[in-house]
């Protein structure tokens, strides 16, 4: 929202894709096509804006527009960091339950994810995100850009999805 932005001082002006930094050591949370898929996203549309959460992270990283949160333990600032974005990713190999995607389709944040574990349980494929077969970046990065690409009224009623289905969790 415009609000939130303005809150946390983030770009008005662009589209923002949010994801929660995985660590480097973790084969799980799948960092390296997290990574490939922001960097493919950048080249796609180098107007897009990447919130990262958890980890340092400048506008010179990797040359891509963006800023990074440390960890954030206030639960209103980060359902602020949420609501700011248009989309939040993420890619776990293996995952049982999903709490920041459920946090981000709570605040209303469509999502996109690896289809593994108990995300294709929370994710309603095309409604509330999309899921793309677990370790593809280019499936992430396409995924990630039909949620951006949609007209204001899908989109919307993604956002409504997404908001609906996140506080069934």
């Amino acid at each position: 929202s415009i609000a939130a932005r303005q809150e946390l001082g983030l770009p008005l002006d662009v589209k923002i894709v949010m994801f929660a930094a995985a660590a480097k050591s973790s084969y799980f949370k799948d960092p390296d096509t997290l990574w490939a898929g922001v960097k493919r996203l950048a080249t796609l549309d180098p107007n897009l804006f990447f919130l990262c959460v958890g980890m340092e992270l400048t506008s010179e990283t990797d040359g891509i527009r963006a800023m990074g949160i440390p960890y954030v333990s206030d639960a209103r600032k980060m359902a602020q960091l949420y609501r700011s974005a248009n989309v939040f990713l993420h890619t776990a190999k293996a995952e049982a339950f999903g709490k920041t995607v459920t946090e981000a389709m709570a605040c209303g944040t469509p999502v996109v994810a690896s289809a593994t574990g108990g995300l294709v349980e929370q994710i309603i494929d095309g409604q509330t995100g999309f899921l793309f077969p677990s370790g593809d970046s280019e499936a992430l990065a396409q995924s990630t850009l039909r949620i951006l690409n949609l007209p204001l009224e899908a989109y919307s009623a993604m956002k409504s999805a997404a908001a609906a289905q996140g506080s069934l969790f």
